[in-house]
Order: C-alpha cells, then structure tokens, then sequence
C-alpha cells in the first residue's frame, strides 16, 4: 500500500504570548519539518520578521508566509518595525492551495485565530477535504471573565471553520490554563533557556522575559499542547454538536456541528514528554 502523502502548515501568532515560540521550538526538537509556516493576527509583517529571524538563527529553511492582519496591534511584545508592507493575503493562499492539492492531505495547525483556515476554506472550498484541522482555539466558557483570545479575534472565522472543516480537532483553553502547564520565572524551561548557548533559544529567554514584564508573570503551554497531539495520546478527545455564540465560547447543542474537542489531559506523562525531549535534544551553538 502506498504511504500516503502528509503536508504540515503551522498558523501562528508569534510575538506575544511566548507558547508560540516554545511551540516552534518543540517542533524543532521532534525534528520534523513543516512545509510551510504562516502567521495570523499580522502586523504589517512584525510577525513575519519575527517567525524569520527566529529561523535563520536556527537555520531551519522553511517557507513562511504573512498571513492575515485583524487589528490585533497591540498583541505584540517585540518592536514594531513601521516600514513594513502590506500583506499579500491572495498570493499566501495560492501558494498554500498549491501545497494541498499536491498531498494526499495536509495538517493545518492553528495557535492563533482561525482567520487563515478560514479564508482558505471560502476560497477554496472544493478542496476542504484535503484538510485536516488542529486548532487551539475556544472554550467551553469565559476564563478569567473574557473570551479565549483566538476566538474573540476572529469569532466569525471560527463559525466557519466549524461549519465547513469535516475533519477538525480543537483544543479548548480550558484544559490548557492549568497550573501543570503554566510557566513562570521559575520553570525549568526558563532555565534550560537561561543556560542555552542557542541564538534560537535566547530569542525565546527573550519572548518570555518581555511577557513576564510587560504583560504577565505566567505564560501557559497552550499551543506546545496543542502541537503534542501529533505526536502522542497525552489528550483525549470527544466528539459533541456545537455551536459558537457571538463572543466565541462554545456550547453543546443537538442541532450544532459535530466537531472532536479536548476531553482531557495526562499532564504528568506530558510533562515529562517535555522535560525528555529538551534535555535529550539539546542545541549549544555559540
């Protein structure tokens, strides 16, 4: 039987809450390689020449592509550069269209809002079913009194998704703001980062420095767990009809879609997965 042909796209909103560039760095250490990145919540590009700095310092060759702005501006911890121009939003989904229809099917996974998917999918909708979605987006209710952030980003793109993706995972931030997954000044990763002689890893020190001043004392895994559900079984998964209210929280409805969502979590075996896996792949380029 031929193998089948698997593409990986990563969606992300790299520069704010550190979990994006800890995620890219556990991918990273898995060593596999994705085909393309893409950012969401664009700032005329910051993201971009983010995601491409922290590459060349790890010389990773990836394709990466600006993805779609939703005035999320101030959702960026790092120093705007003002010079930077307009996203070509066309030109980065034919360029993705041209991946898919080239593999057998193709893992999106999304850490930020949906708007990318979602574009993709109204775009090209024939071609949904060469789509497998991973995203962590959503809850089943308001945390700490707000909406999880890449739903109320783009509330509409996550209708969407829901509505047009028949093959969709989503991991809901209620099982990924948990104490076994927060990250504070104190965690071992930020002292593996500390030690780290890796440019790529100083750049994340950074990341996570600047959130812990400027916004606050605690980052959570959300997207490295996200991400882990390619690699293992450490979250379990139910299928339940949803729908989506206007502030993007979910609710279990007879008449929704059905979509499968995060149950659960082993965050000892997790954590330790983690743990392993940085200290077994270690990266010291001075």
């Amino acid at each position: 039987m031929r193998k089948k042909n698997i593409g990986l796209v990563i969606s992300t909103d790299i520069g704010y809450d550190p979990d994006d560039m800890a995620m890219l760095h556990f991918l990273r250490l898995t060593k596999v390689i994705p085909d393309v990145i893409i950012t969401s919540n664009e700032i005329g590009q910051n993201r971009k020449l983010l995601l491409d700095k922290y590459l060349q310092l790890t010389n990773q060759n990836i394709s990466t592509f600006a993805g779609f702005e939703r005035g999320c501006g101030n959702n960026f911890v790092f120093k705007i550069c003002n010079d930077c121009k307009n996203v070509d939003s066309d030109f980065m989904l034919s360029e993705l269209h041209k991946l898919i229809i080239n593999k057998d099917l193709t893992i999106i996974v999304s850490s930020g809002c949906l708007t990318n998917v979602s574009e993709l999918i109204k775009k090209y909708p024939r071609d949904v079913e060469r789509i497998l979605v991973l995203a962590m987006v959503s809850s089943w209710k308001k945390n700490f009194g707000a909406s999880e952030a890449n739903a109320k980003n783009d509330v509409s793109a996550v209708k969407r998704v829901l509505r047009k993706c028949k093959r969709l995972k989503i991991v809901v931030s209620d099982i990924t703001i948990n104490p076994s997954l927060a990250v504070d000044d104190n965690h071992w990763l930020i002292k593996y980062l500390t030690d780290s002689k890796d440019k790529g890893d100083r750049l994340i020190l950074d990341n996570y420095k600047k959130w812990f001043k400027y916004k606050y004392p605690v980052s959570y895994l959300h997207d490295v767990l996200a991400l882990s559900v390619l690699f293992g079984k450490w979250v379990s998964f139910e299928d339940k009809k949803v729908i989506v209210d206007k502030y993007g929280v979910l609710h279990e409805n007879p008449r929704g879609h059905i979509i499968s969502i995060s149950k659960s979590v082993n965050y000892d075996d997790f954590n330790k997965y983690l743990y392993d896996l940085v200290f077994q792949n270690t990266f010291n380029n001075a």
